[in-house]
Parts: structure tokens; C-alpha cells; sequence
């Protein structure tokens, strides 16, 4: 990586003891100078992670292995540092909140009526006024969900569905984790995180959990409760 001699100065050089100006003095002039002509190249033309190269990812991995624990290494394609930043947020937490869960269920409900998103008064209108329809949405592979105003039956379809309410309230979201075959609701969860971590969360009442898997019920229930949406389970 590093050209002679500086290839036997950094790592001594980089021990906490050292100023920014005794590194600096010591080091080559310019990039190209200190690197190898090699990795000068590679640093042109990167893949994945276009700011940070792969390396330091690796090492943590195996400093992680040589304490006996595998760490796998997730590939966030072909983004900038922040750009993986904002794709891993999202997972790390949820990683965290799986380790951390100590067995709660919110309370159960069943299909209710739309409930009022949070902070919406509810005085009565005055009587020329018509209240709008609520917005009620679905992702689901099989269930009709009465009252829902569209229902997604992929999850594919649902993130399409909730792109096109990025910019609008949407009263309830019904959600189910198993949508048939190997497809699941996560990428509609990760769409609704990354925005959230992103600091623009979408403008939603309630998320309602109705699924018949236990497990990936309570994953997405604790991924949208970590992110401050307001999420209930209801009897599948």
C-alpha cells in the first residue's frame, strides 16, 4: 500500500502519541507519493464504498474473528461513506434492538377504525365542512383488509405504494411480514427506516402488525417502535 519508507513509519506514526504536525512532517508530500503506484490506482477506480476502502472493514472483522465471533461484512453497493452510512443505520439498529429485546409485545388489537394521527385534535368540525377520507394502506399477499384505501401484494409494490405518499399524511398502515415465497415486508421496514434516520420520517397515524408469523411480527413492531412510529399489533 504505502511506498518505501514510508511503508515502515505510518503504522508508528498513527499510535495516539503523535501530533498532527510531527505526521504530516514526516509523511510523503502528496497522495500519489506515499502510495504505491497499484493502490494509487485502485483508490481511482473503487468499488462499493467510493470513500473508505474495504480494508478497514476487513480488520475489524478479523479482529472480531481472532475473539471467536464471526462478523459478516454486508456490501451497501456502489454509494459514498455517507451513502453506507445511511443504508447501515437503519440495520445496525435494528441488530441492536434484536440483542437488547427482552420479550415485550405491545397490546394486541384487532382491525379498528382509522385512527387519528398523533397530535390531531378531535373537536367536532363545524357541519358545512366534509372531513377527508382516511388514508389507509396495506401490504399484504392475501388478506382483503376492509377499509383499506390500496393494498400492496409484494414488496415491491409497497415500497412503490409508500413512495407515492412520501409527502402525505396516511392515516393507517397495515403491514404483514410474510407476503408468499421468499418475499417478506423488510424493504417496505427499511424504506420506512432510512427515512426516519434520515430525519424525514413518513407522515404516518398508526402501523398496524397483523401477520401470523410471531417472530417477524415482533421484528418489524420493534424496528418501527426504535424509529418513533407508532405501531400496534393486531390479531392476524
Amino acid at each position: 500500500m504505502f511506498e518505501q519508507p514510508y511503508d515502515g513509519i505510518v503504522e508508528g506514526l498513527f499510535d495516539g502519541e503523535h501530533q498532527e504536525e510531527e505526521i504530516a512532517s514526516a509523511l510523503a508530500p502528496d497522495v500519489r507519493s506515499l502510495l504505491t503506484p497499484e493502490f494509487y490506482e485502485r483508490l481511482g477506480h473503487p468499488d462499493g464504498d467510493t470513500d473508505v476502502p474495504i480494508t478497514d472493514s476487513l480488520s475489524c472483522a478479523g479482529r472480531f474473528a481472532a475473539h471467536g465471533v464471526r462478523v459478516p461484512l454486508v456490501d451497501q453497493g456502489a454509494v459514498d461513506h455517507f451513502g453506507a452510512l445511511r443504508r447501515s443505520g437503519p440495520q445496525i439498529a435494528r441488530l441492536f434492538d434484536e440483542v437488547a429485546h427482552d420479550g415485550h409485545r405491545p397490546g394486541e388489537a384487532r382491525y379498528p377504525v382509522a385512527v387519528p394521527p398523533a397530535g390531531r385534535d378531535n373537536h367536532l368540525v363545524e357541519e358545512t365542512r366534509t372531513p377527508p377520507a382516511p388514508v389507509v394502506l396495506g401490504v399484504d399477499d392475501l388478506r382483503p383488509l376492509p377499509g383499506a384505501t390500496r393494498i400492496a401484494r409484494t414488496s415491491r409494490e409497497g415500497v412503490r405504494l409508500l413512495e407515492e405518499h412520501r409527502d402525505s399524511h396516511v392515516d393507517e398502515l397495515w403491514l404483514d411480514h410474510d407476503l408468499g415465497g421468499d418475499d417478506t415486508v423488510m424493504p417496505v421496514v427499511t424504506l420506512l427506516e432510512e427515512a426516519a434516520f434520515n430525519g424525514r420520517p413518513f407522515r404516518i397515524g398508526t402501523v398496524f402488525v397483523h401477520s401470523a408469523n410471531p417472530i417477524g411480527a415482533e421484528t418489524v413492531v420493534r424496528s418501527l417502535t426504535r424509529w418513533g412510529y407508532r405501531v400496534r399489533r393486531a390479531t392476524a
